[in-house]
C-alpha cells in the first residue's frame, strides 16, 4: 500500500481520538507551549488500525480509506476487514452496519 500520503489524507476527512488530543493538551501544556496531537490510525506490517470515537466518525474515515485506496488502484479486502466496539455502553446494538463500497463490514463487540 501507498503509505506516503495516507496519514495527510485520513486527516483532511475526518478528526481523528479528540478525547486523545484533549487529555495530552491538558496535561502537557504550559503557559508558552502547546502540544498538538491526532491520533488517526496505527500502522503495523501490513495490518492498519483506523481508530474514531464516533460510529459516523468512523463511517468517514472508512469512507475516506476507501477513497485513499481508489485514488492509488487499490481495494479494501472487506472479508478481512473487522469493526471492534471498545464501548462499554451496549450502544453496540442501536448501530447503523458499517459499510466499504456499499459491502457491510462485520462488528465485533469487546465487552
Amino acid at each position: 500500500m501507498f503509505l506516503n500520503d495516507l496519514n495527510t489524507f485520513l486527516s483532511q476527512r475526518f478528526d481523528g481520538l479528540q478525547l486523545v488530543s484533549d487529555n495530552i493538551n491538558a496535561t502537557l501544556s504550559t503557559d508558552d507551549t502547546e502540544v498538538y496531537l491526532k491520533l488517526f490510525m496505527l500502522l503495523y506490517a501490513d495490518d492498519t488500525v483506523i481508530l474514531a470515537e464516533k460510529a459516523s466518525a468512523l463511517q468517514n474515515a472508512l469512507d475516506a480509506m476507501s477513497e485513499h485506496c481508489t485514488l492509488w488502484g487499490l481495494k479494501v479486502n472487506t472479508a478481512k476487514t473487522k469493526i471492534v466496539d471498545f464501548c462499554k455502553k451496549q450502544g453496540y446494538k442501536n448501530l447503523d452496519p458499517f459499510l466499504d463500497e456499499g459491502n457491510q463490514l462485520e462488528l465485533i463487540v469487546h465487552t
